[in-house]
């Protein structure tokens, strides 16, 4: 079959490897879309150590099963394969796992024509999604895990609040998606890229440059980038009494304004990757359309993979989202 394959820093390659066979407990899946990841590109640029030449990297996936129980099915992937068994699966806090395995990471992910999984990893969807939109559904059960901690922490609906979200990626513009679908009014986004402001307007939020950005104005932030430049706006530009979400792993190294936070009373959260409640409900509002028609996807096909890396790596394109089909 064939895949895309991480080879060395900045250089991925469509290639032939071994056809995927499943064994027992596992499922064949036919790969019918793939989304490139934020993480994906740490991995392309040389910052994923862990992951080593040859991997078939890819973990936002929507396919058609092969083989297994839910064969001839349409599936979400989970790629999260918890243990079920330590302290943090038995209180169903599924994402803090400590013996995970990580799909695209530790194991082929995704950017291939077929891939193998255990049969608990995957999610049943509706049988018209457009396996586009089932690509999404793990980005965007992130954007909704977030929104959720973000409401359960929170003294008032969060429809009430004045909202910032920092960043134009998918991540950014899935948690304003959830917001305005949550009745919130007020929503910016803030990006530097030019091309992701555009992108974000034409998704139909209110996007602006950073430096546009007023400080002490907005209820809730969103850091959907995770840098330290990013936390110094976030904190800057709540108000008293603010939340602040980091959802974002750019970089977790520098300082940001404590005393401010302490000084406005302001609550800091962080929030990691989603549960499996989390996806099933995210594949249920992609297909409603509760999250809009998703137009500002960009779709290409998977032996484009190496030139679309090469794309998003100089920053050439705009789309908070590029999905692969490997088949079509």
């Amino acid at each position: 079959m064939q895949a895309l394959t991480l080879d060395a820093p900045h250089r991925v390659s469509f290639t032939n490897v071994p056809d995927a066979m499943a064994k027992a407990g596992e499922s064949l899946i036919k790969v019918d879309a793939v989304g490139i990841c934020g993480s994906d590109m740490h991995a392309f640029h040389g910052r994923g150590p862990k992951r080593q030449p040859g991997l078939i990297l890819g973990h936002e996936i929507g396919g058609t099963v092969v083989e297994g129980p839910l064969a001839g099915k349409r599936v979400a992937v989970n790629p999260l394969i918890h243990c079920e068994e330590c302290q943090d699966c038995l209180s169903g806090n599924f994402n803090h796992c400590e013996t995970r395995i990580n799909v695209g990471f530790s194991i082929p992910g995704g950017f291939a024509q077929y891939m193998v999984l255990p049969h608990r990893a995957l999610i049943e969807v509706s049988g018209d999604m457009n396996p586009v939109h089932i690509a999404l559904t793990e980005p965007c059960a992130t954007c909704l895990h977030a929104v959720a901690l973000a409401q359960r922490h929170s003294d008032r609906p969060i429809r009430e609040k004045r909202s910032l979200v920092i960043g134009g990626g998918a991540i950014g513009v899935l948690t304003a998606l959830w917001l305005k679908s949550m009745g919130v009014e007020e929503i910016q986004i803030a990006d530097t890229s030019a091309g992701r402001v555009d992108a974000a307007r034409k998704a139909g939020f209110d996007a602006i440059d950073p430096s546009q950005c007023k400080t002490n104005h907005y209820n809730l932030v969103f850091d959907a980038v995770g840098g330290p430049a990013t936390r110094g706006l976030a904190v800057a530009a709540g108000r008293p009494g603010a939340q602040i979400v980091h959802i974002g792993l750019l970089d977790g190294e520098g300082n940001f304004d404590a005393a401010r936070i302490t000084r406005a009373e302001m609550s800091f959260l962080g929030s990691w990757c989603f549960l499996p409640d989390d996806l099933r409900a995210s594949a249920k509002a992609l297909h409603s359309g509760a999250l809009g028609d998703l137009s500002w996807v960009d779709v290409q096909s998977l032996d484009a993979g190496p030139e679309v890396f090469d794309r998003l790596g100089r920053g050439e394109i705009a789309s908070p989202k590029v999905v692969l089909r490997p088949n079509g």
